[in-house]
């Protein structure tokens, strides 16, 4: 009986030797871990937009350039200087009309680069009682003043009443007045004409 159990202890001695013999060959023939993958580039950060949404780069507003509202031409053989208005680019008008006994229509411009103005009496002057049409520019039989200083405030003299004619188209309402073609002579002797230079008030 003692000789059984030796041969069993022995037996179980070389089974557990065998088991330890196989663990620690399993693990000195086990398979070399794999390489990691290569490394490759970060993809490049997203924009707020695709290029082809994105938008176009803004530019400026082309400028206009306006011809001045006063301009001069060159003398005439007489000495005459045209003084060249554009109604159209002066500033706002003064127009106004006083009641009373001697009635007056005055319309005048308001800057300080040239002063053109005319005084229109309903009363004073029969020759023109407050009607429309095209009638001379005389203070005396019409009652009709017209005026120019053709820098305004500058150095050069202004001068009036001027000479020739005017068309009333409006005065109710705002004043529309026409100087068709009308000469001042300023107070040192300078001549000037304008035609065609239309006041809307």
């Amino acid at each position: 009986m003692t000789g059984l159990r030796c041969l069993a202890a022995a037996a179980a001695v070389l089974v557990i030797a065998a088991c330890g013999s196989s663990s620690s060959d399993s693990a000195g023939t086990a398979a070399p871990a794999a390489d990691p993958p290569p490394a490759t580039d970060a993809p490049p950060p997203e924009t707020d937009a695709p290029p082809d949404t994105q938008a176009p780069p803004t530019t400026a507003a082309p400028t206009t350039t306006l011809p001045p509202a006063i301009a001069f031409g060159e003398p005439g053989p007489d000495g005459a200087v045209p003084v060249l208005i554009d109604g159209a680019q002066l500033a706002p008008l003064f127009d106004a009309f006083t009641p009373g006994d001697d009635p007056l229509y005055l319309v005048h411009t308001q800057q300080d680069d040239i002063f053109v103005g005319v005084e229109l009496y309903t009363v004073f002057g029969a020759g023109w009682t407050g009607e429309l049409g095209t009638f001379p520019t005389d203070c005396t039989t019409h009652g009709i003043c017209v005026y120019l200083d053709p820098d305004g405030s500058g150095p050069l003299e202004g001068g009036g009443p001027g000479e020739g004619t005017i068309t009333v188209s409006q005065l109710e309402g705002g004043s529309i007045l026409t100087l068709d073609d009308v000469t001042i002579v300023a107070s040192d002797g300078q001549v000037y004409t304008m035609s065609g230079v239309t006041l809307a008030g």
